[in-house]
């Protein structure tokens, strides 16, 4: 028994998002049972240097390869809302305070799924991307080009979520009534409250990366995720790659918006308060107190 309860852990257990070579340390709970030490979490520096080297990754993929994480990223962060906006649309009663928090609750699902599967997402990139331009590991150029892959592939993820669900009959009652809510709400919100929101957004689901990547086993990946995203969603902050989804679903369920008014008065602005977010307040943050800004 004792045999198989450790063959199955080493089988299960999941990686901390990064390359690992075959001389890595042993999962902790793998390691406890063959009665070694393994750290439970990574201290601050090494997962700000251990995102750099992700960055870095991330922005060599190759194209097509790029293009299909980044896919794949918005299909995870789209099935992610749909839970959400099933659940919380059949509660009405709870009021869209009470429901925001539900949908806050359960849509993490979808980070844990990139973070896992190995998708990309672009808000995450302007964190890890930028901290590995910061630590000269690559070029402008591949910033850049590392931020259009992932939007491109994350939108086209969410659109095509969007179509399945719309396809499948699924966009109706109270899955339907929410999603129309939210589009009308969110492009509703004066520019400058939508740039502000995004840029504590993103700086939320930047610290749910760090607090993830900093955890060695996936019960501390999930507390780390768990930790930040409702917060954000509960809030009624702004993020570009959710906004992809949630805007056209609710387009698509009746909302009287057009697709000009969720780009010019959401995305945009969200997409640009999501890079100072993660770029900024975190990338640059920790690379003044771990990295290259800081020493110089």
């Amino acid at each position: 028994m004792r045999a198989a309860t450790v063959l199955l852990i080493s089988l299960l257990h999941s990686t901390d998002g990064f390359s690992t070579s075959r001389g890595a340390p042993l999962p902790p709970t793998l390691a406890r049972l063959r009665g070694g030490q393994a750290p439970m979490t990574k201290l601050a520096p090494d997962v700000y240097h251990a995102m750099a080297d992700k960055g870095a990754a991330n922005a060599n993929v190759p194209t097509m390869k790029a293009l299909h994480q980044a896919f794949m990223g918005g299909m995870f962060v789209a099935i992610g809302g749909v839970f959400a906006l099933v659940a919380a649309g059949a509660m009405p009663g709870l009021g869209p305070d009470l429901q925001r928090m539900v949908v806050g609750f359960i849509f993490p699902i979808g980070l844990i799924f990139i973070l896992q599967a190995g998708g990309q997402l672009m808000t995450g990139n302007f964190a890890v991307v930028t901290a590995a331009w910061l630590e000269g590991k690559i070029s402008g150029m591949q910033v850049l080009r590392s931020f259009f892959l992932a939007g491109v592939g994350n939108a086209l993820g969410c659109a095509t979520m969007s179509l399945l669900i719309q396809s499948a009959g699924l966009l109706k009652g109270g899955t339907a009534t929410l999603a129309a809510a939210t589009s009308l709400k969110k492009c509703s919100i004066p520019g400058m409250q939508v740039f502000i929101r995004a840029i504590l957004a993103n700086w939320l689901v930047s610290m749910a990366i760090f607090l993830a990547s900093a955890a060695a086993d996936m019960p501390g990946k999930i507390l780390g995720i768990w930790s930040c995203i409702p917060m954000f969603v509960t809030i009624g902050l702004e993020h570009s790659v959710a906004n992809m989804f949630f805007l056209p679903l609710g387009m698509m369920a009746g909302a009287d918006v057009t697709m000009g008014q969720i780009i010019t008065k959401n995305i945009i602005l969200c997409t640009l308060g999501n890079l100072v977010g993660a770029g900024g307040l975190l990338a640059m943050g920790m690379s003044y107190q771990f990295g290259a800004l800081g020493s110089k």
